[in-house]
């Protein structure tokens, strides 16, 4: 992980973190590789994390970790490509779990009475649902938080 460690201290600085300390910065590292991973993958898929709902992110982020657990705990696995898509997963949970998306514009057959009902509504990402979301883990004010909490995409 090759990062401009001015660029980032500096960002730090601006968010209000301590650019001087070592573990935050070794943190934003491993979180900016990741949104790098995030921006070059999402230009070839555009999105597909949002058509599967929060529900096939859970599956994807399963699937992720048992490859993880596999490579590194029973193999000899040098290349940590798996938690960096590990921790872009949870991002797009959290995102789709926060704006309702539970099941994107897949059926998943999930909450009509028939899960094989192959003619059952496709839930569209933005429908209402009847559980109440959850509260937004994102701060409140300020230009840049207000677009993380906003649920408008700016990728």
């Amino acid at each position: 992980m090759k990062h401009d460690l001015v660029k980032i201290k500096h960002i730090l600085g601006l968010m209000g973190f301590d650019p001087e300390d070592t573990t935050i910065v070794q943190q934003a590292c491993v979180l900016f590789e990741a949104l790098r991973i995030f921006q070059e993958r999402n230009a070839r898929y555009q999105d597909a994390w949002k058509r599967t709902g929060w529900r096939g992110n859970l599956v994807d982020l399963r699937k992720k970790i048992e490859r993880l657990w596999a490579e590194f705990w029973y193999g000899n696995q040098e290349n940590p490509d798996d938690a960096f898509d590990i921790i872009n997963f949870t991002a797009f949970f959290i995102r789709n779990h926060i704006e309702g998306n539970e099941e994107g514009t897949w059926n998943w057959g999930i909450g009509n009475g028939n899960d094989n009902d192959d003619n059952s509504e496709t839930v569209q990402a933005g429908d209402e649902k009847d559980s109440p979301r959850p509260t937004s883990p994102f701060p409140v004010g300020g230009d840049a938080s207000a677009e993380c909490g906003s649920g408008e995409s700016t990728d």
